[in-house]
């Protein structure tokens, strides 16, 4: 997949990289000053595979795997990983923010996140 460079609100980010596609950038609802960032996985996961790898990594994390989703709270961001391989991350800095730590959870999962 081609690398993109798109201007979403205000900032250059990286759109389209291999693997997944960031698919919005806006303002986060929960901490002013702070945005959401949301990515599209090339793939779909495993419900309870996605839930056990992540409890296994963030024993703190809230999972359901009969929804399909996990909840990870990284110091005071959150991160919602869904079975549809969406994953939203909300109170990060900027779009370079949330790469890096969906990198660290892309670890967990076993999928390559790279900023």
């Amino acid at each position: 997949m081609e690398t993109e460079r798109t201007e979403l609100a205000g900032e250059t980010v990286v759109s389209k990289k291999k693997g997944f596609v960031l698919t919005a950038l806006r303002p986060c609802v929960t901490k002013e000053g702070r945005i959401l960032v949301e990515l599209q996985l090339d793939r779909t996961l495993d419900p309870a595979e996605l839930c056990d790898r992540i409890q296994a990594a963030y024993p703190d994390a809230d999972v359901n795997p009969q929804l399909g989703v996990a909840r990870i709270a990284v110091e005071d961001k959150a991160v919602l990983v869904f079975a549809n391989g969406r994953i939203v991350v909300q109170r990060v800095v900027d779009a370079q923010d949330a790469l890096r730590l969906l990198s660290d959870v892309g670890k967990a999962l076993g999928i390559p996140i790279e900023a």
